[in-house]
């Protein structure tokens, strides 16, 4: 129809504004913390303390996606796809981290953690297409790099296997419904996915030469 505009309010409250900017910084902050950690070689005992704490954000991140109906307000159909393989990623990596060994879930704690930043952005833009998604991205495919290389120098069992290859589904639908879907065009897609691919195996090529401890992956 001619001369109409379609248009949306926003009715998030200021109330839930705080509580998302909250819980933003809490889960920065524990990432940055676990990077730092991972930086400097040391085995994270940190997420131990941060266990209850991050697991009551994952139920806060659930009800602001879902309590507000986020999922019908999305634009596009490779938003939804993503947020649910983020949240299914999320709610796997959670429990599993809750019932298995650490030596299973060994490289998952950083991974989760910018599973919920991605949501949370989204529930704040109600879209990926934001400037967080690049970062995010870039983030989670070097871990899930690590993660895959760990695999490759130490054994693993079925369990760290089935994680392994859910972390790099989550990567690629990160990619595609992420990275291709918001950017301007195929090609700028393309680029902008062959972009992070290359800083990632520069970054770890980087680490691991001029680190002579090895692999760590937390």
């Amino acid at each position: 129809m001619r001369e109409t505009i379609y248009w949306r309010e926003d009715t998030t409250s200021f109330a839930m504004y705080v509580l998302v900017s909250c819980l933003s910084v809490y889960l920065v902050s524990c990432m940055s913390e676990n990077i730092v950690h991972s930086m400097q070689g040391e085995k994270a005992s940190v997420f131990a303390e941060q266990k209850l704490t991050v697991y009551g954000s994952l139920l806060i991140v659930a009800y602001l996606l879902f309590a507000g109906d986020c999922a019908s307000l999305l634009l596009t159909a490779e938003d939804r796809d993503l947020m649910w393989h983020l949240v299914f990623y999320a709610c796997v990596q959670a429990g599993a981290q809750h019932l298995y060994d650490p030596r299973v879930v060994r490289g998952s704690r950083i991974s989760l953690l910018t599973a919920c930043v991605a949501l949370v952005t989204l529930r704040l833009h109600y879209s990926f297409d934001n400037p967080y998604t690049l970062v995010l991205t870039l983030l989670f495919g070097t871990r899930s790099m690590f993660k895959f290389l760990s695999a490759v120098v130490l054994p693993v069992g079925a369990g760290h296997f089935a994680l392994l290859l859910l972390d790099n589904f989550t990567f690629c639908s990160l990619l595609e419904n992420g990275l291709m879907a918001t950017s301007a065009g195929p090609l700028r897609g393309a680029q902008a996915q062959l972009l992070v691919v290359i800083y990632i195996y520069i970054y770890i090529y980087m680490y691991n030469t001029n680190e002579s401890c090895g692999i760590y992956v937390i």
